[in-house]
This record gives C-alpha cells, sequence and structure tokens, in this order.
C-alpha cells in the first residue's frame, strides 16, 4: 500500500510539475518583451521555485530507480572535470573557494552519465552549502584498487547531529533528505558505495564533513563513450541541482535557456 500511495504522490507531483512548467513558458515571452524589473524579479524567484520542485522530483524518481543501462560507457574522470568547471562557477557566485584534484586524465567504465553528473553535483551542493561563504570545498578522483573514488570534502561544521537522529542526512535549505538518499541508490545501481565522514564540528581543531563515493570501473562492452549531455529535461543540471542555494537572480530567462 505504501509503494502505491509513493508512485501516485510522484504522478501528482510530475503533473504539476508540468503545469508549473507551461505557466512560465507561457509567461516568459511576455516578461521579456514588455515585462519591468519587477515582473523580471517574480519571474526569476517563480524559476527558482520551479527547479527546487523539478530537484524533489528527480531525486525521488532516481531513488526509485531499479536498473541502468548495461551499455553505458562514460569516462570518470572526463565527469569529474566537466562537474569540476561547473563547481568553478558556482563558487565565484557564493563565494567559496573550490578545488577539483583528478590523479588520472580517463578513466572509461560502464554506467550511466547522467545519474553519476547528478550525484556528484548532490555532493558538491552539500560540502557548498555547509561550508558556506569563505569556505572551502575540493573534488578530488583516484584510482584505488580498480575502483575509481570521488572524494567531496568541505571544511563546514560537520552534521551536528542530534540525540533522537544518530545518523540524519546532510539536507540543503529547505530540503527533505532525499539528496544523499538517491546518490547511495546511485552508488548501489552501479556496483559501489557511499562513505560519509564527519569530522568533527565547528570550534575543533579539525572540522568538516566528506562523502566518498567508490565506483568499481567496469570494463565497456564496445559502446561508445557518452559524457553527460549538460541537460535533462531540457533543464541544466547544475542550476537544478545548485537551486537550494543560488540567489534568485541566477533563474532568469537569459539563464535558464
Amino acid at each position: 500500500m505504501e509503494e502505491q500511495v509513493a508512485e501516485k504522490f510522484l504522478l501528482e507531483i510530475r503533473d504539476r510539475v508540468g503545469d508549473a512548467m507551461a505557466a512560465i513558458q507561457l509567461l516568459s515571452p511576455l516578461v521579456e518583451e514588455k515585462g519591468s524589473e519587477r515582473d523580471r524579479a517574480y519571474l526569476a524567484a517563480m524559476n527558482k521555485s520551479f527547479y527546487r520542485l523539478l530537484r524533489l522530483l528527480r531525486h525521488a524518481e532516481i531513488c526509485k530507480a531499479t536498473s541502468i543501462p548495461e551499455d553505458g560507457t562514460v569516462d570518470l574522470a572526463g565527469l569529474c572535470r566537466k562537474l569540476g568547471r561547473d563547481a568553478a562557477d558556482m563558487a565565484r557566485i557564493l563565494g567559496t573557494s573550490f578545488e577539483l584534484s583528478l590523479a588520472d586524465s580517463s578513466v572509461v567504465s560502464r554506467g550511466d552519465a547522467e545519474l553519476l553528473e547528478m550525484a556528484v553535483l548532490n555532493l558538491l551542493v552539500n560540502a557548498f552549502e555547509a561550508a558556506g561563504p569563505g569556505g572551502e570545498v575540493t573534488l578530488k578522483g583516484t584510482l584505488e584498487n580498480g575502483s575509481w573514488v570521488m572524494a567531496v570534502d568541505d571544511n563546514g561544521c560537520g552534521l551536528r547531529r542530534a540525540e533522537e537522529d544518530p545518523d540524519p542526512l546532510r539536507k540543503t535549505p529547505g530540503g527533505v533528505g532525499l539528496g544523499l538518499a538517491a546518490v547511495q541508490r546511485v552508488a548501489e545501481l552501479h556496483g559501489g558505495v557511499l562513505m560519509k565522514v564527519d569530522k568533527g564540528a565547528c570550534g575543533e581543531v579539525e572540522r568538516g564533513f566528506k562523502a566518498v563515493l567508490s565506483l568499481p570501473v567496469r570494463k565497456p562492452e564496445g559502446g561508445a563513450v557518452k559524457a553527460a549531455s549538460g541537460l535533462w529535461g531540457g533543464f541544466f543540471p547544475v542550476l537544478v541541482e545548485f537551486s537550494p542555494l543560488l540567489p534568485a537572480e541566477n533563474f532568469q530567462v537569459e539563464d535558464t535557456k
């Protein structure tokens, strides 16, 4: 019964996302042509809310995924390089320091580029939210014992555990904790694991949080390497994932095209 309710809920959310997208598409050309600065600000705020709703739907759908295409081939190091560029752009907006470190130039494996893109972006969002302006975030990719290991590290305040919740999921502002659950599902679908290391709370010598996504490198079976498209359903994944953190002015019509 719970699974049926969850599926009905997802169907309803998909419908509401479609309604919101249609409304924004109708309003956008009108605001661009005749709208005031106030109208543009309202539309940007509406766009941001829509992107956050889209993010929530995406995470919920991934949590229910049961398989990935067996013929998918992805360059794991290349994916990190692309996401490093995206993260550097977000770092300039958010006032956070970001560093990318890759031990290998190319690591080709079977996998779903779109799901892996979402997973790493989600870990980066958590890290940026924890580090805050003036903080530090790093993404490191290394090949270790036949696995590609991606570590996202921040110098924020850790998880701030509560006694009644010994292992809470890291939540972005207004989030419901689906993000890391979705990342965990992506790891499982690729035969990998997600490890979370809380390094301490604010005020301690060592502080911060590290999320490590370890994926076995599986030899491709003749498929061409597929890069993440840079779009999900016509929307930029980096904007979808970072929508809880970015100011509304970053969702003007021209920014979302």
